[in-house]
């Protein structure tokens, strides 16, 4: 699941969802480096994301967390 999908997904922001998702791997003692890619907006312009599947898969993991 992407940071896209998971936004989609809870109703909440793309940049809040890219908030926490650094806080999580965090407490993952992971190096999220390997998830980065970009998207391109809807104006055209580059913007960062998480692409591969990201370790927390839930999406209730994802309701759960603060906006």
């Amino acid at each position: 699941m992407s940071s896209r999908e998971i936004a989609e997904l809870t109703g909440k922001r793309h940049n809040d969802v890219m908030r926490d998702i650094p806080n999580m791997f965090d407490q993952l003692d992971a190096d999220s480096a390997q998830f980065c890619a970009q998207y391109r907006d809807s104006t055209g312009r580059f913007l960062p994301c998480f692409a591969r599947p990201l370790p927390y898969r839930s999406p209730r993991h994802w309701l759960r967390r603060e906006a």
